[in-house]
């Protein structure tokens, strides 16, 4: 389940690929649901997945976040220079930041007449503060510019881990796959660490 030197676990390759669908998912259905007008059917309906779908998010990324403090990330490569190495540190932590904003900057809004956010039917996060229509427009605009520059991040970090497959032939998009089989380091494989623990124990 936990991370391995040469490649992600199926823990960390779940939630990365779950956030990401739901982020492109979100951020699709929100262009979409702002351009319909009163009388559509969606448009309580949109909002309200919308909604749904942000708390998800939310729930998923301090999983993420929780997981990534409890289980060291993979090794990076030795192929990726140092400033290559700090650079795709501050773009994950970008992503997050930016992640994070939006996800605040969505609950506020959602929450501004004193209302609680609501996971389909049920009120989940209750509202901390009742904010005015010039305050809510506001949010709005820093809602709609973030999610352009999340989207324009993860474009920008997709780009990269196909330049890195295609170009450099490397294992950096191969090691995050859902079905990527890379040979992990024995002496920090979990699997292989208990049944050495067992085997001493044994051997006492």
């Amino acid at each position: 389940m936990r991370d391995y030197t040469t490649h992600y676990g199926p823990v960390s390759k779940c939630l990365h690929w779950c956030i990401a669908g739901l982020v492109l998912a979100l951020f699709g259905l929100g262009l979409w649901m702002v351009q319909l007008d009163y009388y559509h059917t969606w448009y309580h309906q949109g909002p309200a997945l919308h909604i749904s779908g942000g708390l998800l998010l939310l729930l998923l990324t301090l999983l993420q976040l929780a997981w990534r403090q409890a289980t060291p990330a993979p090794t990076p490569l030795a192929s990726h220079p140092h400033w290559m190495q700090r650079m795709a540190l501050w773009v994950k932590r970008t992503l997050h930041l930016l992640l994070l904003a939006l996800l605040l900057t969505g609950y506020l809004m959602t929450t501004a007449e004193g209302q609680a956010a609501r996971f389909f039917d049920w009120p989940l996060i209750p509202s901390i503060a009742k904010l005015n229509g010039a305050a809510v427009d506001w949010l709005g605009s820093l809602h709609l510019w973030g999610a352009w520059l999340l989207i324009a991040l993860v474009a920008g970090h997709a780009g990269a881990a196909l330049f890195h497959h295609f170009v450099h032939k490397d294992a950096t998009l191969r090691r995050i796959l859902p079905f990527g089989q890379l040979h992990s380091d024995p002496k920090h494989d979990p699997k292989h660490s208990s049944n050495n623990s067992v085997q001493k124990r044994k051997a006492r």
